[in-house]
């Protein structure tokens, strides 16, 4: 055990090997979740605490599954490191990428601002509330935390020494859309969708979970941190798709006009951003750094 937490390693893989192994990884994460089959849908409290289980393992397996595909190296990092699990700039890997984010949710966040919903954030029985709701942790906590532990730091690892930063960005993400192809299950089983409608809500997930899974992954190799990612994951699962009909639709002219103006602000200051505000040397990025 203490080797694995220090010994330093590099990952020098056969690019089909290392494929391979990612969706290895991807797999066990997704089959995880149907080892124990229960009758009731994913929503079920019961099916959602032994998923917690389920993917809990799965997290901690491919711990050393991937120290065993490493090979020790003196000018290396430490597992740990490699995993995005370090302390020095953690707090600004954790704040300028959620800050970012919030800057391109700044339509919505507008929009919730004017509907009073920023209140209910000041009210300690909404938090406690919230930190006792299955659903609320599964969305806020769990599922951030084991996707991104998964499909970020285990993945990346394994593409960035093989293919290069652009190529993993690029190519991790569809193992974490391809993920949640499973949801198609659960809507033709327990939501009475034709296979064809199941189909093309799952394929418009992919396309959505696959852009976001890259912006998380750009994060992960610029910071060296999971905490970003995880923070961004968690604040974007909370946040939801921006609900532009409620934008148009609005009667308030003012309101309209403010909420529209900041959904096209919003783009434009993330982009300008987002190399700026991921600058390798901030979170003393020393990892993956020389791959960038």
């Amino acid at each position: 055990m203490s080797e694995l937490t220090s010994s330093t390693i590099n990952f020098d893989l056969n690019p089909l090997f290392a494929l391979f192994s990612s969706f290895l990884l991807a797999f066990s994460y997704v089959s995880s979740l149907y080892i124990k089959s229960t009758k009731e849908g994913r929503n079920h409290p019961m099916t959602i605490k032994i998923r917690f289980l389920a993917v809990t393992t799965s997290c901690v397996l491919a711990t050393p599954f991937l120290y065993l595909l490493s090979n020790s190296d003196p000018k290396g990092h430490t597992l740990w490191e490699w995993l995005g699990l370090r302390s020095r700039g953690l707090v600004l890997g954790g704040t300028l990428p959620l800050l970012l984010t919030m800057i391109l949710f700044c339509g919505p966040l507008v929009q919730r601002y004017d509907a009073g919903v920023f209140e209910i954030y000041r009210d300690m029985n909404y938090w406690k509330t919230s930190l006792s709701n299955i659903y609320w942790i599964r969305n806020h906590i769990m599922g951030p935390v084991s996707e991104e532990f998964l499909f970020r730091a285990c993945l990346m690892p394994l593409m960035v020494p093989t293919f290069g930063w652009k190529a993993a960005v690029c190519f991790c993400p569809i193992f974490f859309g391809l993920a949640h192809f499973h949801h198609m299950l659960q809507k033709i089983q327990f939501e009475g969708l034709e296979f064809k409608t199941a189909f093309f809500q799952s394929a418009f997930q992919f396309c959505y979970t696959t852009t976001f899974g890259a912006y998380c992954a750009y994060i992960f190799v610029r910071t060296g941190h999971l905490l970003g990612p995880i923070l961004c994951h968690s604040f974007c699962n909370h946040m939801g798709l921006p609900d532009i009909n409620e934008v148009l639709n609005e009667d308030d002219f003012d309101k309209k006009a403010r909420a529209i103006c900041f959904y096209l602000l919003g783009p434009v200051l993330f982009f300008m951003l987002l190399k700026p505000l991921t600058t390798p040397v901030l979170f003393s990025n020393d990892v993956y750094y020389q791959y960038l």
